[in-house]
């Protein structure tokens, strides 16, 4: 598997694993309908809150290093055409 997806994998997991536990706490609780959907509220956002933090840490980590190297790479490459056309013209 790409590394640079297994950010993305982790995350999917967590979201789904989160409504999971969501679905089976509705279905299990002993408590009034009003008290659970302010628990699952709490920790949706919680969820929600995580996974922004990883999807930031992820472009932090993943994405931003390579748009970097990359648009150093198209740098060079503009300089060296630039330069071959210079030669050819003189």
């Amino acid at each position: 598997m790409d590394k640079s997806l297994s950010g993305v994998n982790f995350l999917m997991g967590v979201v789904i694993g989160s409504f999971a536990g969501a679905a089976v706490a509705l279905l299990m609780a002993p408590q009034s309908g009003f008290k659970t959907r302010k628990i699952l509220k709490a920790k949706l956002n919680d969820v929600m809150d995580e996974g922004m933090d990883k999807m930031t840490k992820f472009k932090e980590e993943k994405i931003e290093p390579n748009i970097e190297k990359m648009s150093e790479q198209l740098m060079d490459s503009a300089k060296n055409v630039k330069s071959s056309l210079m030669t050819k013209l003189k």
